[in-house]
Formats: C-alpha cells, structure tokens, sequence
C-alpha cells in the first residue's frame, strides 16, 4: 500500500490520468480501518495527481459501510445499472446455471441432465414462476436464491428438476415476513398481539401502553392454567414484541416516562395476525376462539 501511495502521489497535474476500478467495492469496507479506501480517496480528493477510483458493487447501500471519514472523500456520485436483457435471455441465463458443463467427465449424464433442464424451463408453471420474478427484480442472486430449493431436492429417488419445488421456493420467498415472525411467537407473546389488536380496534388505532395491554390480557388468561403468567414475565413478552418491531413508541420524547405508561403503536396489520391464526392448528382453543372473536372470522 505505501508503495502504491508513493507512486500515486508522485506525480502531478501534468501525469497521465490513472483510473483504479475497485471491484466487490463493499469488501473493501469490512477491511480494517478502511485504510486502502481511505487513501485512494484522500489522494483523488486533493488533486495530487489525475486519479479516478470507480467502486463496483451489487449493493445498493454501500455508502452506508463507509466509516466517517471516508464518506466525507467520497464525491457521492452513484451510477446504478440495472440489466436489460428480456424474458427469454432470463430463461436462458437459468439453463445456463442449472447445465452441466461441457467439461463434465459423463457424457451420457451431462447431455441427459442438460435436456431435462431445458424441458424444466418450459413447463408453463415454471414460466410463470420466473416471469413473475422476473417482473420483480432481475438480480441473478436472486434467481439463484429461488433455484436453490428445487436443487437441494435432489436426490436418488428425485433425480429431476421439479416445477413443484420451485414453487414451493417462491411461496416461501413471498411470505409476508411479519406472518412469518408471528408464527414463531410464544403463545404468549401472541396472545399480547391479540390483546394490542383489540385494543387498537376499540380505540379507533389510538396508541395504548403496557398496563392497558396487561390488563386487556388478564381479561382473557384469568383461570387459564396454560396462560396464566407473573407481570415480569408479561413485560418481558412485550418488549420482546418491540425488540421485534411489533411495536413501537410514538415518539422518542417518551424515553424519560415509566416503561409501563410509554404511548405505543401496533405496526402488525389485524390481516396478518388472522392469517396466523386461520392457518394455525397448534393455537389451544381458547386463544383461537378469542382471536375470532376479536377479529371476526
């Protein structure tokens, strides 16, 4: 690097203009101190010498990872470019990443595995799968991310492709993420989400605090052994909702008031909890029947 920096700085405005293209810029940030980054640009910032450095990276927060001092050299122009090439060349770049290369030792194996790609691309399912992602994001990441799943399937007794398991992929890509959170909440914490909903509902979205969501819930778990819980216990659940951001305060002016008086808001749709609920075959009666009740059918 000091070698690099000599050179650099060596010369002056009359040198020949010297352009450095930093490719997987973002790597370069998690480097220690950022001290290669750091250089570059206090060289290009100061004019030394004709220097251009052009970071290239598949992230669009990169600038984010920058520490302090570097983004204050960095000029911010940002140039994205997206990919352009058409449904079919997408279909065509999957083939690719799911064909075996012509350096594959089986012959026989490699042109069978290859045409059972080809047809996999074709089924209508799988089209329709593909063109929707495709409408969404282009990234190959996350082409590659879909075509995940269906190849892990793979085995000896499913030695194809399956249009089934890259549908199942994409089901499970496109879950909503808060369903997805909720279904891995405690009963307890659950519970907490039902209470806050019905509160928001009777209070018109109103924000509410801890004691009225305790008190909403003690409604529901008294002489119910399953439930039944310490207050400590209770705020533990809550804040852990919050830790989730299933919840937050209303402004953070309220940092100085009691935990359990703080103003808060749902950010869970009532829709997301019913679909957890209605799906669920693990919820005991008596919670369920109070979702419903709280929700509608």
């Amino acid at each position: 690097l000091t070698f690099l920096l000599e050179c650099l700085k060596s010369g002056d405005q009359q040198s020949k203009t010297i352009v450095l293209i930093v490719d997987e810029f973002d790597l370069f940030c998690y480097h220690k101190n950022q001290t290669l980054l750091y250089n570059l640009f206090d060289v290009a910032q100061s004019a030394q010498a004709p220097i251009l450095v052009i970071g290239v990276t598949c992230r669009l927060d990169a600038i984010e990872l920058l520490e302090k001092r570097v983004k204050s050299r960095f000029s911010h122009r940002q140039l994205h470019l997206f990919p352009n090439f058409n449904f079919e060349e997408y279909l065509g770049i999957m083939v690719d990443h799911l064909s075996l290369p012509a350096s594959f030792p089986n012959k026989k194996l490699r042109e069978e595995w290859n045409l059972s790609v080809k047809v996999f691309a074709q089924e209508g399912s799988v089209r329709t799968a593909m063109q929707r992602l495709y409408s969404t994001n282009k990234d190959i990441r996350a082409m590659q991310y879909l075509l995940l799943f269906p190849v892990m399937r793979l085995c000896q007794d499913n030695p194809r492709l399956d249009a089934v398991h890259l549908l199942e992929s994409q089901r499970q890509q496109l879950e909503d993420s808060n369903v997805a959170l909720l279904k891995g909440l405690s009963m307890l914490e659950l519970s907490l989400v039902i209470a806050m909903v019905h509160l928001t509902k009777i209070y018109d979205g109103e924000p509410f605090n801890f004691e009225m969501v305790y008190k909403e819930f003690i409604k529901f778990a008294t002489g119910k052994s399953s439930l039944e819980t310490s207050k400590p216990v209770v705020m533990k659940a809550f804040q852990q909702l919050e830790a989730l951001e299933f919840v937050q305060p209303v402004s953070r002016s309220l940092a100085n008031v009691q935990y359990e008086f703080r103003l808060m808001q749902l950010l869970v749709d009532p829709s997301q909890v019913h679909e957890v609920v209605h799906k669920s075959s693990s919820l005991p009666t008596e919670l369920a029947h109070w979702a419903v009740s709280v929700m509608g059918s």
